[in-house]
């Protein structure tokens, strides 16, 4: 029967008649079974953007079901909240009960990524905001510190990709006393959301950190070594990202940035100075 209902992804009123016909207590059955690829129905139907679909399977499978069906995982380890299209997601997330989000968001594929992982990387605001709303604090923090094979958590991400509003959703109701430890987590190269969010010169990604963090924390995050032996000043300085700069120096006392502008990196012994110079950014040490 699946390869019954799979042809009539298209067809709403026929597909919901094949389901309609299976009895209630063997509908999910049907609905784990999964191809070649490990996909499901659901999984192919969210994928594609079938949302009438989506709907009509969650409104077919009896409620102790669903959490069941929503954790099958396919080959690469996915969820069918991994890499899906994102009205399908958001409707899908908001018919699981909040008590049970944090399982199912925390769920890691071969890759190690969580469905927040690619939800930040898509820039679904919306959604992360539902998420951040729905959940405890407690396991909000438990899933964003949740690290991918590279080591590297949903902030990595939104760091990378300069997810912003995102980003601010998640500041905004972390306690600051949890922060830090967000944030300065590192991933294998060693870098910090401080240093992506530096070396991509997303001023209002640093921006928001800027302004999130006490100012010893702040210090102490940008003083952060990665394994090259470069802290996140390094990395603006380097690549001439002179906005991104300003506003970690902006904030620092004079101490402060005397000792962070003396770090040297671990390997070659060049300062932020020397980054800037070598790399022909003068401009970015001279504001």
């Amino acid at each position: 029967m699946y390869y019954e209902l799979k042809e009539c992804l298209n067809n709403l009123e026929k597909f919901k008649a094949i389901l309609n016909s299976v009895e209630e207590s063997e509908r999910l059955t049907i609905l784990k079974q999964q191809d070649n690829s490990g996909n499901t129905i659901l999984m192919l139907a969210a994928e594609c953007g079938y949302l009438d679909i989506v709907k009509c399977i969650l409104d077919l499978v009896p409620a102790v079901d669903l959490q069941e069906l929503l954790t099958v995982q396919n080959r690469s380890g996915n969820t069918v909240f991994h890499e899906r299209t994102n009205g399908v997601t958001e409707y899908m997330l908001k018919s699981v009960p909040p008590a049970k989000l944090y399982s199912l968001l925390a769920i890691q594929n071969e890759e190690g990524h969580t469905a927040l992982h690619h939800s930040a990387r898509g820039n679904n605001v919306q959604l992360m905001k539902y998420v951040v709303e729905s959940m405890s604090a407690t396991d909000l923090s438990n899933l964003i510190s949740t690290q991918n094979r590279d080591g590297q958590t949903v902030i990595h991400s939104l760091a990378s990709f300069s997810c912003k509003d995102i980003m601010k959703c998640i500041v905004d109701v972390i306690p600051v006393t949890e922060l830090y430890r967000l944030l300065s987590m590192q991933d294998k190269y060693g870098r910090t959301v401080a240093h992506w969010a530096a070396d991509k010169g997303s001023a209002e990604m640093m921006q928001c950190m800027v302004q999130s963090l006490p100012v010893v924390d702040l210090q102490k995050l940008l003083t952060i070594q990665d394994k090259d032996g470069q802290t996140a000043m390094h990395r603006a300085s380097s690549q001439g990202h002179t906005e991104t700069l300003k506003l970690m120096t902006d904030v620092l006392l004079p101490t402060d940035l005397l000792h962070i502008f003396n770090e040297k990196d671990a390997f070659t012994g060049d300062t932020v100075a020397h980054e800037a110079a070598f790399k022909g950014h003068t401009k970015s040490c001279s504001s």
